[in-house]
């Protein structure tokens, strides 16, 4: 099965912007890296408001 959320990391600069939208919590800032990860795939909404926010273009919603 196709992931949800896919965030590119060579992308990602870490700026935390799709975390403050981001209402389902599916995706987190990762200590070791600091650059966005996704857990709880389940739980995202397809809202696309990281989408939105995300000015490198690291985030990918598969609807």
């Amino acid at each position: 099965m196709e992931p949800v959320v896919v965030v590119d990391q060579t992308l990602c600069t870490g700026c935390t912007a799709c975390i403050d939208v981001c209402i389902p919590k599916v995706l987190y800032i990762d200590d070791f890296s600091g650059l966005c990860r996704v857990r709880h795939q389940e739980k995202c909404d397809k809202i696309g408001e990281c989408l939105k926010v995300c000015k490198p273009g690291a985030i990918k919603i598969n609807r």
